[in-house]
């Protein structure tokens, strides 16, 4: 029963900081001397320097235990601030100071935000600005939160044992600097592709698909069928969903048996681009062993996010 009360109470973690640890080297020093000369002055004075750090250690501890901390995580994208929504709430009576919240993984402690003040029994709501900037799977063993208050001698850091992880979509290239799905589309046509790639690629180049919210009217030769009732009402006139006469700029092909290196990076990144903004909704990886086809936005993206990485994962920082 104590050990379910432990993990939900949560571990602690204590760095000690630059000034922390001189004044520790003040304080021992203090000690000696004090001990050596038996100077009653030197005794009160190193007895003031012991209780500063345990009423550091006291008001630090009643900060970070008082807090509880809920997480809404949204989809990130590297190089970009993912933008999640952290909601800190302090139980205590006391006001905290200099609050930092953030995730515990195999690197440390990473700050995700930083609150100055949070009065007592309020609740505060705040942006994370926190920067992946590499794709892939990050993975934490759970939520911190810590504060070197009042002194800065060290950061006591609360580790609340809530482990997870996400994944981080490719990061987006500028549009200029891109080429033309059609054109890497003519560059792999001349490849082998499974049975799968082909009947997609075939069924897409015989028909082309509704564009959403773009409807014009009623020409001579279309099909009745298609007509959307609930617009042509409001306008008084017959409307249908425009269809796309082409696949143009919605397929993008991936090799996966070339080099994982800066150019097959850049390609996926280019890939990623594209699906963000909407020009591509079918991705086809290439692959020894075939092809696989992935649709969607989500699907092509959790797929680019999740392929080869060069160098390490871990590569996320702070912004």
């Amino acid at each position: 029963m104590k050990r379910v009360q432990r993990q939900k109470y949560g571990r602690r973690r204590l760095s000690i900081s630059v000034m922390g640890r001189w004044y520790l080297a003040l304080t021992l020093m203090m000690g000696v001397v004090a001990i050596t000369t038996g100077n009653n002055v030197l005794y009160l004075l190193e007895s003031f320097l012991l209780g500063s750090i345990i009423l550091s250690g006291v008001l630090s501890e009643k900060a970070v235990g008082a807090v509880e901390i809920t997480w809404v995580r949204k989809l990130a994208t590297a190089g970009e601030a993912c933008s999640d929504i952290i909601e800190v709430i302090n139980h205590g009576s006391l006001p905290i100071f200099c609050l930092e919240v953030g995730v515990w993984g195999k690197s440390g402690f990473q700050k995700h935000v930083l609150i100055p003040y949070l009065p007592g029994k309020e609740t505060r709501r705040v942006e994370s600005q926190y920067l992946y900037l590499k794709r892939g799977e990050h993975r934490w063993d759970g939520i911190a939160c810590g504060t070197s208050y009042p002194f800065g001698f060290a950061l006591k850091t609360r580790l609340i044992p809530q482990a997870g992880s996400r994944i981080i979509w490719p990061q987006r290239l500028l549009r200029h600097g891109l080429r033309n799905t059609r054109e890497s589309a003519s560059t792999y046509s001349s490849q082998v592709l499974n049975p799968a790639a082909k009947a997609v690629r075939s069924r897409n180049e015989r028909s082309g698909d509704f564009l959403d919210g773009e409807v014009r009217p009623l020409q001579q030769g279309d099909d009745y069928r298609e007509v959307v009732w609930t617009l042509s009402l409001a306008r008084g006139e017959p409307l249908v969903r425009q269809r796309g006469t082409s696949q143009e700029n919605r397929e993008a092909f991936l090799d996966l048996k070339v080099a994982v290196d800066s150019e097959f990076e850049k390609k996926v990144s280019e890939i990623a681009a594209q699906v963000l903004e909407g020009l591509v909704s079918t991705l086809i990886v290439l692959e020894s062993g075939g092809s696989r086809v992935f649709q969607g936005k989500i699907q092509i993206l959790n797929t680019l996010a999740l392929l080869p990485l060069e160098g390490k994962a871990e590569g996320e920082n702070a912004a």
